[in-house]
């Protein structure tokens, strides 16, 4: 089971979205 490697790539990507939305700004 990879649920953690999961959790891990959803984190990281919700990390991604927000340093772009921040440097949008």
């Amino acid at each position: 089971v990879s649920s953690h490697g999961t959790l891990v790539r959803c984190f990281q990507l919700a990390l991604s979205l927000r340093d772009l939305s921040l440097k949008k700004e």
